[in-house]
């Protein structure tokens, strides 16, 4: 995470997944709403193979951790949830204040 300190862009925080795995794609989709980012990994195996995830970050005065990690919750292999569209024209992820949604 960057932010602006009022006359150059600095590094805040890296965001990164409690149980992250190289294959899991963390980051291929994000979606942010003020102080809540939400992290796609559809690559992510915890409901079958490549079922995906999505890894919920919220930003308080201590900074920024992971709040939540979102799965399918059974058996979805290659629903790559946290991804996007075949097509590429729709990101599955979308935040607003307190409502999250992840499209499978």
């Amino acid at each position: 995470m960057y932010k602006f300190n009022g006359s150059d862009w600095v590094i805040d925080a890296r965001l990164t997944a409690d149980d992250a795995a190289a294959t899991d794609l963390f980051g291929y989709g994000v979606a942010i709403d003020g102080n809540t980012v939400v992290v796609g990994a559809p690559g992510d195996d915890d409901d079958g193979s490549g079922s995906g995830s999505a890894y919920v970050f919220v930003r308080d005065a201590n900074g920024w951790s992971q709040q939540a990690k979102l799965t399918a919750g059974g058996s979805y292999a290659n629903a790559l949830m946290g991804g996007r569209s075949p097509s590429k024209a729709m990101w599955w992820l979308s935040v607003r204040r307190t409502t999250t949604m992840v499209r499978m």
